[in-house]
């Protein structure tokens, strides 16, 4: 498949033709381009690292739930990690952030809960977290969510 570079550069994830290569080499600057014509037909195997890009967007709820305050290890959630573009292998990681730490039942998958271990007095938790998703390729994307829980 042949493609003009000006015409897909953003579809490589490139803000200008500077970001595109042929063969392996990353050129130090755009003028290491001049020589590039831009109108051109170019295969999509000259262009390094760039072949296998799909651009991807992530985006993940808000998890908010209320439990009386004598319940210990109160599991709730889920939380998606729903991801439209990228390759189809995908691999999932949900990190803390800040606020109440609640435990993350299934830190590597695309769906996960949450746990609110022991014993706390009455009142609102709140914490921050992030799924980020790789295809194993060059897309990545990450989606920050509010974690809330009211114990009465």
């Amino acid at each position: 498949m042949t493609v003009s570079l000006l015409e897909r550069q953003g579809v490589f994830g490139a803000t200008g033709l500077a970001q595109l290569t042929r063969g392996n080499k990353v050129p130090n600057g755009p003028s290491q381009n001049a020589g590039v014509p831009t109108n051109l037909p170019v295969n999509l195997s000259q262009l390094a690292g760039a072949v296998n890009y799909v651009p991807m967007s992530a985006s993940a709820n808000n998890v908010s739930d209320s439990v009386n305050n004598g319940v210990t290890g109160y599991t709730f959630g889920p939380s998606t990690c729903s991801v439209t573009g990228g390759n189809p292998s995908k691999t999932y990681s949900w990190t803390y952030i800040s606020g109440t730490s609640f435990t993350i039942q299934s830190p590597t998958a695309a769906s996960t809960n949450f746990i609110h271990p022991g014993h706390a007095p009455a009142g609102n938790y709140s914490g921050t977290y992030k799924c980020t998703v790789s295809d194993g390729t060059a897309s990545v994307d990450s989606n920050t969510i509010t974690v809330s829980l009211t114990r009465t």
